[in-house]
């Protein structure tokens, strides 16, 4: 479990973090980390043709596509309150940002990020393009996914 500010009880133990292994696939890799949480594996080169990720990545909605799978993928518009719901119910969620809104970026791209914890003041983000978790800001975490419309995808068996 990653050193945070966040209480325990706010996060979600049991991810391992993925490395995106380009710079456009990190669909592929949150939904790698997802799957790895829920018991299921799949293979990752399989993962990037099924969501068809090329040189500039995939539109989120190709996140649908694991429906293929057996999957149920609960994919659209999310507000905070919604997010909570989730964590409490120990649901790991891919949340869609611009990364130029989290600080711990340098660069401003269109990304995807597993949220893991969440409290008044700080987001935990399993972030495939890092090697270990990052905890932003809540506020900056919350631009960051504005910038993409609130769009989250939760995926569960």
């Amino acid at each position: 479990m990653p050193q945070t500010s966040l209480p325990v009880s706010l996060q979600i133990s049991g991810i391992s973090l993925f490395r995106q292994t380009q710079p456009a696939d990190c669909l592929a890799a949150c939904t790698a980390m997802v799957l790895g949480y829920l018991g299921r594996s799949f293979p990752y080169a399989d993962l990037l043709t099924l969501l068809g990720i090329g040189p500039y990545g995939a539109p989120r909605r190709n996140v649908l596509r694991l429906t293929v799978l057996d999957l149920h993928v609960n994919y659209g518009e999310s507000t905070p309150d919604i997010l909570s719901a989730y964590l409490k119910r120990r649901q790991p969620i891919i949340v869609f940002v611009d990364t130029g809104e989290l600080p711990y970026w340098s660069e401003s791209t269109n990304h995807a990020v597993v949220v893991a914890g969440l409290d008044d003041e700080a987001v935990l983000l399993y972030d495939p393009a890092f090697d270990s978790p990052q905890v932003a800001p809540r506020e900056d975490f919350e631009l960051a996914w504005l910038e993409c419309d609130n769009m989250c995808a939760l995926i569960t068996k």
